[in-house]
C-alpha cells in the first residue's frame, strides 16, 4: 500500500512503516507466548521479518507461523484441532495465491487490542 503524507517526507514515512511492522512483530510474539492450544497463524508478507525475529524458525511456543495455507494444509490443521488465525488481509492473499478460503474454512482473523 502506498500512502502519501504531505506533512512527512519519504524517510519519515519509511521509519513509521518500520515501527508499525516492529510493533506488529512484538504483538505476534506476545500472542504466541500466551497461547495455550496448538495454533497456526497466516502472516503473509510479514514472514521474512518474523523468521528473523524467530532466529530462522517458524514456530514460537504452540504457534506455527506460515506465509499462506493451501487447501490441503488448511484441512489438515482443521482436522487436527489447530486454531487457525490470519492477519488482516491474509484471507484475500490466500484466496489469490492458493485458492484456499480462510474466512469460510473455520479460520478467524487475529485481532490485537
Amino acid at each position: 500500500m502506498i500512502r502519501l503524507d504531505a506533512m512527512r517526507g519519504p524517510v519519515t514515512n519509511e521509519y513509521a512503516r518500520r515501527e508499525t511492522r516492529r510493533h506488529l512483530l512484538e504483538k505476534l510474539c506476545v500472542f504466541a507466548d500466551s497461547v495455550q492450544t496448538a495454533s497456526v497463524v497466516v502472516v503473509g508478507w510479514l514472514m521474512p521479518q518474523l523468521r528473523y525475529e524467530l532466529q530462522g524458525g517458524t514456530t514460537r511456543g504452540k504457534v506455527t507461523f506460515v506465509y499462506t495455507l493451501k487447501e490441503n494444509a488448511l484441512e489438515y490443521y482443521s482436522s487436527h484441532g489447530f486454531d487457525i488465525r490470519y492477519l488482516r488481509g491474509m484471507d484475500q492473499l490466500s484466496r489469490r495465491r492458493t485458492g484456499a478460503d480462510l474466512s469460510n474454512s473455520g479460520a478467524f482473523p487475529l485481532e490485537f487490542e
